[in-house]
């Protein structure tokens, strides 16, 4: 009998293997979604940090737009 041992480097390469080919139907599924995906952030809009936070909301809102117009995620 010809016996084969496996290294510890090529038992996580079939494990990472495997990992990946169970996972891709996730993947796939979830990114070819059609639906939106919901960005949320905790923003101050008023109040002490207004000025701020009004600022931070522009700027979310402005990244949100510059993504959607080159065809999203």
């Amino acid at each position: 009998m010809n016996y084969h041992s496996i290294s510890r480097r090529g038992a996580l390469r079939i494990g990472a293997l495997a990992a990946g080919t169970v996972a891709m139907p996730f993947f796939a599924r979830n990114g070819l979604a059609a639906e939106p995906i919901k960005l949320g952030s905790l923003l101050d809009g008023t109040g002490a940090l207004g000025l701020e936070g009004r600022r931070m909301i522009e700027t979310t809102e402005y990244a949100v737009d510059l993504i959607n117009k080159t065809g999203g995620v």
